[in-house]
């Protein structure tokens, strides 16, 4: 048989790629609901794991955050090890990096199963493997610390002749950043055949050539701004081909953020019932197996957001479990129908626009914003303000302080800190 014959007999090369995963992390907020969540997270690893054994893959990938930080008991660290043992039975090896959150973790060190290769800090490293007479090189590098900055896409191995070349790396995949700042454009010019990322929390897909990038994502949500499904990636490279893939789900409790118009309606009652076929139509023509909602009463006119404190309470107690096991309430706010974005600023903060842009405390004022978009990022994805962020990046910063100063004197923000909060 000739050389060309034996590489076309090879059967095609099969993984699953996932990633931060948060094994047994609480939701930031809702930490007296948060077994569901944890159950949830467990679930979803034994299901990568199923979807492992079911399609008879030839390893696991794991791209970093596979804990938050140190473990608080062993029992995720036990539970994992299970799982792995699941794999080594039929011999599928496992191959992973830390992340950002799990760069300062003690516990994983030394514990892992036989079959589980993690990849250690320093200079990126390179693991070969054969896999029915197909060659793979794996090339992976761990956090050490919960920020990277300095990290050099060039200190990555260079491809190894004959071999598949697959890379692990936990990045944001920005130009600059903390969090291994680099670019899907530094990440083909490797020559590699299949990065595998983590750290976003949403699906993300680049190629080029016959190079595949993906991030898949995670597996399990845990926040209202990782709303729908989730999942990890199977991987298919057949030989002389560019990798093929697709999604498979592993979430077993979707988030959604339920937006219930409130115009026109004047007591409690209406609302009541406006709440109850929404989540019936949710539950008839959703396709998760269950909803963590967060209740966004919108434009409530005076009458009822008079009494809003009262109702987003009570709403909270009356659909918080009672309504059906498959629904879990994670808050309810209320916004009146008057509610404004972000204004222009003031004529008399507008006019000292000039000479900011004319003097050095234009870069001052720009990485003020910079600093204020990422904490008021957070805060706003907390208090059911998601657009936040972006919100405060695009604004001119006299803008923002000027809405500041406004906000600060009339007193319109007169939501007390965790209303509806669950």
């Amino acid at each position: 048989m000739s050389q060309n014959a034996a590489f076309a007999s090879r059967p095609p090369l099969r993984f699953v790629h996932c990633a931060d995963l948060h094994l047994d992390s609480p939701p930031p907020g809702i930490a007296g609901h948060s077994v569901p969540f944890r159950q949830a997270s467990r679930l979803a690893l034994e299901r990568i794991v199923d979807t492992c054994l079911g399609e008879e893959v030839d390893f696991l990938l794991i791209a970093g955050d596979l804990y938050d930080r140190d473990l608080q008991d062993n029992a995720p660290l036990i539970f994992f090890n299970q799982q792995m043992h699941r794999l080594a039975e039929q011999r599928i090896p496992v191959f992973m990096i830390r992340g950002n959150h799990d760069a300062a973790n003690k516990s994983i060190g030394g514990l892992l199963a036989p079959n589980v290769h993690l990849f250690l800090p320093g200079d990126p490293q390179t693991e070969r493997r054969d896999f029915g007479g197909q060659a793979v090189a794996f090339h992976g590098w761990s956090y050490a610390q919960e920020a990277e900055p300095n990290f050099q896409i060039s200190t990555y191995p260079e491809p190894v002749a004959g071999a598949i070349n697959i890379g692990l790396l936990h990045t944001a995949l920005e130009p600059q950043g903390p969090y291994a700042p680099c670019s899907p454009a530094q990440l083909f010019a490797k020559g590699y055949d299949y990065w595998a990322l983590g750290h976003a929390h949403i699906e993300k897909r680049f190629a080029e050539g016959r190079c595949l990038i993906v991030n898949p994502g995670m597996p399990q949500g845990r926040a209202i701004d990782e709303e729908g499904s989730k999942g990890a990636y199977l991987v298919t490279i057949s030989t002389g081909q560019p990798p093929e893939g697709c999604s498979f789900k592993t979430s077993s409790l979707d988030w959604r953020r339920l937006v219930i118009d409130a115009r026109g309606l004047s007591s409690e009652n209406d609302l009541e019932r406006l709440i109850r076929r929404a989540l019936n139509d949710l539950l008839n023509q959703g396709d998760a197996e269950r909803w963590a909602c967060r209740l966004q009463i919108e434009g409530a006119g005076p009458e009822l957001y008079g009494q809003r404190y009262s109702i987003v309470d009570a709403m909270a107690r009356l659909f918080d479990g009672s309504f059906d096991a498959r629904v879990f309430i994670e808050r309810v706010v209320m916004k009146p129908a008057d509610h404004q974005p972000l204004v222009e600023p003031s004529a008399s903060l507008a006019a000292l626009a000039p000479f900011v842009q004319a003097s050095d405390v234009a870069q001052g004022l720009e990485e003020l914003s910079e600093a204020l978009a990422k904490t008021l990022g957070a805060l706003g994805r907390e208090l059911d303000l998601p657009g936040l962020e972006a919100e405060v990046r695009e604004a001119d910063p006299t803008a923002l302080l000027d809405q500041a100063l406004r906000d600060g004197r009339d007193g319109r923000d007169d939501r007390p800190p965790g209303e509806g909060k669950r």
